[in-house]
């Protein structure tokens, strides 16, 4: 995965697969004025379509990391409960169980 950031960004690169067994992958990317945009939504962005997220990887340079509630909303809205969100290096989780208390 590509990643683009500043020197004191946190890198991430996003993969998901969609139901139709088609992926799409992202970067983020942050901006010198506070403005980014995340890998997940940039990963989602490049393959929007009718279809809901199967399983989603993502790799990051800094340990345990998850994605924020903002990726987790857009995770859900093009996903379900059964996503599978398989975080490089530290373990894989049911979308429902990492973000439970979604409003439906």
């Amino acid at each position: 995965m590509l990643f683009a950031y500043t020197s004191r960004s946190t890198r991430v690169g996003c993969a998901i697969e969609w139901s139709n067994g088609g992926v799409s992958s992202g970067a983020n990317v942050e901006g010198p004025f506070a403005t980014s945009v995340h890998a997940e939504i940039a990963a989602i962005l490049g393959g929007i379509q009718t279809h809901k997220i199967r399983r989603v990887a993502i790799a990051s340079n800094r340990e345990r990391f998850t994605p924020c509630g903002a990726c987790r909303d857009w995770l859900r809205y093009f996903g379900s409960d059964d996503t599978i969100v398989d975080v490089s290096g530290y373990r894989a989780f049911r979308l429902g169980d990492l973000h439970p208390e979604y409003p439906y």
